[in-house]
């Protein structure tokens, strides 16, 4: 791959890179020659390194992208911020960020800032244990969220607030919640809009 690769594909709307070693220097592709086309980017299972903000040109304009995939990754090493989805922040529909690994130091809190248009958002299956309670302001159009499968014993106060007549859908299984007080105005939201909370079998 090099810099030129998709160079001379105009009308390219999807791209799918799946199940790539370690051994295909993924860091050298630019998609850039498809700002003007993609609609829909999956990344997904690649072992080798590569930045998610260089891929997409360091916020180079995406006038189409709906749809990223970056599903079934190792973010170990990956620092999300605000310059993470800066090309397709006005146009982004679904991002899927599940099983990649990421840890609370590895998201940050303006990650998502300036993504309006966000319908769906995929954090399960990762290592989080905790969330901003700023995590999600400025997404008026989040409707699914997906953070089933982490490390939450329980989340900020206030961070589902604003979701809790918008018909909004929240899977929460699996997780080791510690039932204390502070799991109360989780409950209490979860309760009064039928979300799903569902306790590991272990939990206290």
């Amino acid at each position: 791959p090099s810099n030129e690769t998709f160079m001379g594909i105009s009308k390219l709307e999807t791209l799918r890179f799946k199940n790539i070693g370690s051994f295909v220097p993924i860091q050298l592709f630019n998609l850039t020659p498809l700002s003007s086309s993609l609609v829909e980017l999956e990344m997904s299972n690649i072992e080798a390194y590569w930045s998610p903000i260089a891929l997409l040109g360091n916020g180079h304009i995406y006038a189409k992208m709906k749809t990223i995939n970056y599903s079934n990754n190792n973010f170990t090493s990956v620092t999300f911020n605000s310059t993470s989805f800066l090309g397709v922040k006005t146009t982004i529909e679904q991002i899927n960020m599940g099983n990649s690994r990421i840890t609370d130091d590895r998201l940050g809190t303006d990650t998502f800032d300036g993504c309006e248009k966000l319908y769906s958002l995929y954090l399960n299956n990762n290592l989080l244990t905790t969330l901003s309670p700023a995590m999600f302001d400025g997404l008026k159009n989040l409707t699914w969220l997906f953070l089933q499968n982490n490390l939450f014993t329980t989340l900020p106060s206030g961070i589902l607030s604003k979701y809790e007549s918008s018909g909004f859908n929240l899977q929460l299984n699996n997780n080791p919640w510690f039932c204390d007080g502070d799991i109360w105005p989780v409950r209490r939201i979860l309760e009064n809009n039928n979300w799903n909370i569902r306790p590991n079998r272990n939990s206290t």
